[in-house]
């Protein structure tokens, strides 16, 4: 079975327009959603396209878990994802959902973001930019998605919701969807 035979599978079996899937705030997290519409940052910086933030568990334990957060992305997206931003903490993890969206949306654009350089293992061919985040920048962003959408993230996330509007500052598409990885927020 291929990716995208699989993906119609879980699209089907979800029976939900994935649309409608996005958390539009911190508190529709609780009833189970694992994807989060960060509108209100959007509007509050004036950025173009919209941006939606991927919650997962580090501690899962699940051997899978990088094709697993890429198959949720596509199906709670109904695979429309323009960009993917995520820090790369995880070799493995990165590059497993890097490959998995790639395998979906050739044309998709994927941002490793780092402090420093990249970590051993990181599969450069999935990457088409690097960005480095300061620590100090990645605070700034932790407060205002604290404060904007009553979420406590890390470090890692903030470092790539930077990213994330810096990119968004750069397309011309209203209708673009970039998707951020948060592994280390707090429903």
């Amino acid at each position: 079975m291929d990716i995208k035979e699989l993906l119609s599978k879980i699209h089907i079996a979800s029976g939900l327009d994935p649309d409608f899937r996005l958390a539009a705030n911190a508190g529709e997290l609780k009833d189970g959603k694992t994807m989060l519409n960060l509108k209100r940052f959007s509007e509050k910086h004036s950025l173009e396209g919209e941006i939606a933030a991927k919650l997962f568990c580090l501690n899962s334990g699940d051997k899978n878990i990088g094709f697993n957060i890429g198959a949720e992305i596509l199906r709670d997206c109904y695979g429309k994802v323009n960009y993917f931003v995520a820090p790369v903490f995880n070799a493995d993890i990165f590059n497993s959902t890097a490959a998995i969206l790639k395998a979906y949306r050739k044309d998709i654009r994927i941002t490793a973001v780092c402090s420093g350089s990249l970590p051993d293992g990181t599969d450069l061919s999935v990457i088409d930019e690097t960005m480095n985040i300061s620590e100090a920048d990645a605070n700034i962003y932790k407060t205002e998605i604290s404060n904007t959408e009553q979420i406590s993230i890390g470090s890692l996330s903030a470092s790539a919701v930077k990213a994330a509007m810096d990119i968004s500052k750069k397309i011309c598409d209203k209708h673009a969807r970039i998707v951020v990885l948060f592994p280390d927020a707090e429903k």
